[in-house]
């Protein structure tokens, strides 16, 4: 893949999950929980001066498992796009988009299974670590491939091995502080939008 072919479908990847993630019912708090969850990430992720600590991995995962796919979609975007804005976009952002979506996966996944009702610390540090893997490697190896080329998988996952095991070091390090606390509060996110869905379903029925 081209650097301008993937840049081009990056930029359409974006448009494509945003447009999907904002439409439904509850369209209006769907975009509020976003903007405000993905505006916390990204000052986060922003100021903190060492690169591979990041928050976004952790949103991402806990909206997937408290609120929904759109939500936790959507909220990763925005971060990408935030954050691309200082550290800039480019031909990697295809990879970042796809990395989102295995992220949303995997913890949709473990919520089917149940694990979500029972998710403590220790298993949502692991699960966040496992998520974040698979998006290094999708974007260390699809990133190295659009800008140079080349297919070796090894030879990918070498050069990105430094910046992968501080990202997966930091994100567990958060996860352990502050998953569960962000768990909870999505929790009552859920109930309180659902709340509100039920009262505008009511008065829409009268």
């Amino acid at each position: 893949m081209t650097l301008a072919l993937s840049f081009i479908v990056g930029s359409l990847l974006i448009v494509a999950v945003w447009n999907w993630s904002v439409r439904g019912a509850d369209d209006t708090i769907r975009v509020a929980v976003i903007a405000s969850l993905a505006t916390v990430a990204t000052i986060i992720n922003v100021i903190t001066p060492v690169p591979g600590v990041e928050v976004t991995s952790l949103v991402v995962v806990c909206c997937a498992l408290q609120l929904d796919s759109r939500v936790a979609m959507a909220t990763g975007i925005v971060c990408t796009i935030a954050v691309g804005a200082t550290a800039g976009l480019g031909p990697w952002t295809v990879w970042q988009v796809l990395g989102i979506g295995s992220i949303v996966v995997l913890a949709r996944l473990a919520r089917s299974t149940g694990c979500a009702n029972s998710m403590r610390r220790w298993p949502l540090v692991l699960l966040v670590v496992v998520c974040a893997l698979v998006y290094d490697v999708i974007t260390t190896v699809g990133g190295v491939f659009s800008v140079t080329g080349t297919t070796s998988i090894a030879g990918a996952l070498l050069l990105g091995l430094p910046f992968m095991l501080v990202h997966l070091v930091a994100v567990g390090g958060i996860a352990a502080l502050g998953g569960s606390a962000l768990l909870a509060a999505l929790d009552r996110v859920a109930a309180q939008r659902d709340a509100i869905s039920d009262r505008s379903a009511r008065v829409i029925e009268r």
